[in-house]
């Protein structure tokens, strides 16, 4: 069978696509790949096919935009202004992943952004299986991510939340949905309310590529919903440390990660000086990523901190004594599976929700808004992480559950059992 897998947006939104890509070759399945551009060069060295994506951040404008919203927080606001940067580029996009799906038996594609691809199956009549790296299905159980961090305040509200969301989203993109749906695709366009729950999207499997150690199956879910266990990320095979990292890591106790994945940081400058006021003030050395590797060096930072603007997480993780980042989906799995405490610093979206289940498993203190960080609470944050006893047993605990899980074997399975009811039908 041809399968074609389609997602967008960072490593953490393309890698757990491009796992299951390698599984399915093995398993003796053709696999297209389509995303976003930047990982072309990634999935050619691992040996898929890949079809890029036209990407929102592209221009300068977009990347000015980008800073502001990873810097504002999460909410409501923040989400309407995201998907203003997809709306311009939707049609765009779609067409691109109604070519990539021409050839497709079945087709897997990332829930929460603006792909539609569940349209695109329709129109191919061909099995469709929606993936979602964080949970948008409604419930009473936790309000929608939309407006978490706010505290849970009731069953009913937590519903309403979520059905709000929707709407919020669907509205938003009603008018490019459904324009795409009748001109290019010839499809009835949905309802001003949005695809009803009699409809086949709505009936679709829905796998959620994440740990159940993470998060509970909530009882109100429908039966076509899953959580399969986290999507192990691809190994680069190409990629070795250097001589300076393995003697830094050596050279004392274990240091402390700090990295924010993918999130813009404006004031680089600023923050990676408090960064280094909170090193000092709890005696630590830091291996530190991404975005902050681009400040101006500083005298204090000799023999405490090493820079790197990439190191493979699954190699770096376990060596370290306490893991600093921004909450991601993607990094958060890494980090259960290290069983390392976290520092959670969230910025937006789901990262606040990701980060408030942490502090409750006990796997890390509360979480820290990017917009509130000090020094001295990340300081004070460290120190927890690095003196309790307890904190440090929970992460190993859950560690040991987290590797266990076999998620993109238990997502094969569930596929073949749709697609063997699919064509019987």
């Amino acid at each position: 069978m041809r399968f074609t897998l389609v997602t967008s947006g960072s490593w953490g939104d393309t890698a757990p696509f491009l796992a299951l890509g390698l599984r399915l070759q093995a398993a003796g399945h053709k696999v297209l790949v389509t995303g976003s551009e930047c990982f072309s060069q990634t999935a050619s060295n691992l040996g898929i096919e890949y079809r890029p994506l036209p990407d929102e951040e592209q221009s300068s404008q977009a990347r000015a935009a980008h800073f502001s919203r990873a810097e504002e927080g999460g909410g409501i606001r923040s989400g309407l202004r995201r998907l203003e940067s997809k709306r311009k580029i939707f049609d765009l996009v779609n067409r691109e992943v109604y070519l990539s799906c021409q050839d497709a038996d079945a087709i897997v594609y990332r829930i929460g952004g603006y792909l539609i691809a569940d349209s695109i199956a329709e129109k191919l009549s061909v099995p469709c299986f929606k993936v979602g790296l964080v949970p948008y299905t409604r419930t009473r159980e936790f309000p929608t991510l939309y407006v978490y961090p706010s505290d849970s305040s009731g069953r009913l509200r937590n519903l309403f939340s979520h059905v709000l969301g929707e709407q919020v989203i669907w509205q938003s993109l009603r008018v490019p949905t459904n324009s795409f749906r009748k001109k290019l695709l010839a499809l009835e366009p949905y309802p001003v309310l949005g695809a009803g729950h009699r409809h086949w999207t709505q009936k679709l499997p829905v796998l959620y590529a994440f740990s159940p150690s993470l998060l509970r199956r909530p009882d109100d879910w429908p039966e076509n919903v899953h959580i399969t266990g986290h999507w192990e990320t691809p190994t680069i095979n190409s990629w070795n440390p250097s001589p300076e990292l393995e003697r830094f890591i050596e050279s004392g106790l274990p240091p402390v990660y700090i990295g924010f994945g993918s999130m813009a940081v404006r004031d680089v400058n600023r923050i990676y000086g408090l960064i280094l006021r909170a090193l000092e003030i709890c005696d630590q050395r830091a291996v530190i990523c991404g975005d902050l590797c681009h400040a101006e060096e500083r005298p204090a930072e000799r023999g405490r901190v090493l820079r790197d603007e990439y190191i493979p997480h699954d190699w770096l993780f376990p060596l370290m004594s306490c893991i600093v980042h921004h909450g991601g989906i993607g990094t958060t799995t890494v980090q259960m599976k290290a069983g390392v405490p976290a520092v959670i610093v969230p910025f937006n979206f789901d990262q606040p929700f990701w980060g408030a289940i942490l502090s409750r498993s006990g796997m890390a203190p509360d979480p820290i808004p990017f917009s509130q960080l000090t020094a001295e609470r990340l300081a004070q944050a460290i120190h927890t992480c690095l003196d309790s006893e307890e904190m440090r047993q929970m992460a190993a605990g859950i560690a040991n559950q987290v590797r266990k899980e076999r998620g993109i074997e238990r997502s094969i399975e569930i596929m073949h059992t749709y697609m063997e009811e699919f064509l019987k039908k």
